[in-house]
């Protein structure tokens, strides 16, 4: 291979080394119909994660409506059955006082011993002794016994 020589710039101007400015043409404007460029159709990206983002918090949002009507729905329900219960209670009230009110202890008193029945504390009282009789004791069961009681309790 050849060796190149160094090129070295140039310190001094010389006449005749200045570029040249060359001259443009003029162009003429034609009447002719005009291009139309091809408009490329833009596409708009859309993140599935941001999607289903989306959908998720408006699923959750109706879910949680939906569980707020129900809360009021039962808390109006839960007032309406304890008014209820206010008013079973003082009808209660009301039958407890007419069934008291609808007796007389001494004529029931007086009829129960037209009957000949006698207070519980003049009635005779008998004492009686009762041994529990106790379990008898039995050996215990060889394996070859459990075995066959286990089957014939499987097979019966």
């Amino acid at each position: 291979m050849a060796v190149r020589t160094d090129i070295q710039y140039v310190q001094f101007y010389t006449d005749g080394s200045a570029a040249r400015k060359l001259e443009h043409k003029q162009q003429t404007k034609h009447a002719a119909a005009p291009k139309y460029r091809r408009v490329k159709p833009r596409v708009k990206v859309v993140d599935p994660v941001a999607i289903f983002g989306a959908v998720t918090v408006v699923c959750l949002l109706v879910c949680m409506l939906v569980g707020f009507v129900q809360y009021k729905t039962m808390e109006k329900r839960t007032a309406q059955m304890n008014q209820y219960i206010e008013q079973l209670q003082q009808e209660n009230m009301q039958l407890q006082q007419t069934y008291e009110n609808g007796y007389d202890l001494d004529e029931i008193r007086d009829i129960a011993e037209a009957l000949g029945m006698i207070p519980a504390g003049d009635a005779p009282h008998i004492e009686m002794d009762v041994q529990i009789p106790q379990e008898e004791v039995t050996q215990e069961m060889t394996l070859w016994e459990s075995f066959t009681t286990f089957l014939a309790g499987l097979f019966a």
